[in-house]
């Protein structure tokens, strides 16, 4: 669970050793790891910048170390990121959100990939805010990485999941 340790990240992953599963999340903040760690002893965290290679390089070594696999991969970590006119964004602005909330599902994706491709299960899911649904003005960065004209994407190589995205594999 990326931005595990706090508000929608916690609550999800909080869940998971409450039915009897393992859990391991990364987050940024080291006093929402501490808080975290102390209301799931079991859990494991790491801490990670995760829009940075090396910090999900590290989770996943981690995550490995603990777990031994993978079955669901919740990439939560998101972003508001600028709210002013897109005229005002800089440049520097407009990556970090980008990096934060489309990169690092990207990164965990390309990692959580092989763990869950030999057992032929398991899930990744990217949690979004509705900005990419909606036009929220001086969004537009947010807007941008999140957008989605569907909430669910399957993509899916195997085509284990029905969809139309894998219908050629039916």
């Amino acid at each position: 669970m990326t931005a595990g340790a706090a508000g929608i990240g916690r609550a999800i992953a909080g869940a998971f050793p409450a039915g009897g599963h393992r859990v391991h999340v990364c987050d940024i903040v080291a006093e929402a790891r501490a808080d975290f760690s102390a209301a799931s002893p079991a859990a494991g965290t790491t801490r990670a910048g995760i829009a940075e290679v090396d910090d999900v390089e590290r989770v996943f070594e981690n995550l490995h170390l603990r777990l031994y696999g993978l079955d669901v991969l919740f990439n939560n970590a998101r972003i508001a990121g600028s709210t002013r006119p897109v005229e005002t964004v800089s440049p520097a602005d407009w990556r970090r959100c980008v990096a934060v909330n489309l990169d690092s599902a990207f990164l965990c994706a390309r990692r959580a990939a092989p763990l869950l491709e030999p057992q032929r299960a398991g899930v990744i899911v990217n949690i979004a805010s509705t900005a990419g649904l909606h036009g929220y003005p001086d969004r537009t960065p947010c807007a941008a990485a999140e957008w989605s004209h569907r909430p669910r994407r399957d993509a899916s190589p195997t085509g284990r999941s029905r969809s139309t995205l894998t219908r050629s594999r039916w």
